[in-house]
């Protein structure tokens, strides 16, 4: 993996002394993209990340880091009087690599690159004059590449505000069999039926994975905390 290559060659350079400090940043992101099932309407979530210095350039700094990311999305369409709506919720774990620069004493750059995994759900709703179906799926699985620009202000010794842009690739699969299914039907004469089940008793092909690309902005705040390791 790049990280892990770039960890190696920064060991190798003598230039470069090591460093051990931790820090850790808290940060909302809202987004949006597009989706192999159509537009990403929206995209937002919660970001904690922490990252060790393990070496120091004079200028610049670099070390792996962790984050555990909380986001939610939604896809709708509009097809001959149909209406989907798509709503997604996953909670991931990724590893990456961290490097940031010193413009001044003040103002530092950074670029993450994280591969997280993870584990959510999704509600599969159509909508139709006569009909309503919803199909919730459980045990949905999350392989996300991300790829960050930030800009970091620093207020005091150990406090910093950061503002940055995000670009994700995203893939999820599921089981659409073993989902709940419900269902609400309007027959002639106003009948209503409601029908309950599993995505196994629609009897038709079922889709199994989804993809998506989004761009998002997140703002947060990063604390320092000085350690040996």
């Amino acid at each position: 993996m790049v990280w892990i290559a770039a960890l190696a060659l920064a060991a190798l350079n003598t230039q470069v002394s090591q460093k051990n400090e931790v820090s850790c940043d808290l940060a909302p992101f809202v987004g949006s993209g597009s989706s192999s099932e159509g537009t990403l309407d929206s995209l937002s979530g919660l970001g904690l990340g922490c990252q060790v210095v393990l070496y120091d350039g004079g200028g610049w700094t670099l070390g792996p880091r962790v984050d555990l990311n909380e986001q939610r999305w939604t896809v709708f369409r509009d097809v001959d009087g149909s209406t989907y709506f798509n709503s997604y919720q996953a909670r991931t774990l990724g590893l990456g690599l961290n490097v940031d620069y010193a413009l001044t004493e003040q103002w530092n750059v950074g670029y993450i690159a994280t591969l997280s995994m993870g584990q959510g759900s999704q509600d599969q709703n159509i909508s139709t004059p006569n009909s309503t179906q919803n199909l919730h799926i459980s045990g949905m699985s999350q392989r996300a590449m991300r790829h960050e620009f930030l800009v970091q202000r620093r207020w005091s010794e150990r406090l910093s505000f950061l503002a940055g842009v995000q670009w994700d690739a995203a893939q999820q699969n599921w089981d659409a069999a073993a989902g709940r299914l419900d269902r609400q039907n309007v027959a002639p004469g106003n009948k209503l039926t409601l029908t309950s089940g599993t995505g196994a008793d629609l009897e038709e092909n079922l889709k199994q994975s989804s993809d998506y690309q989004a761009v998002s902005f997140k703002i947060g705040v990063q604390m320092k905390i000085y350690s040996t390791l």
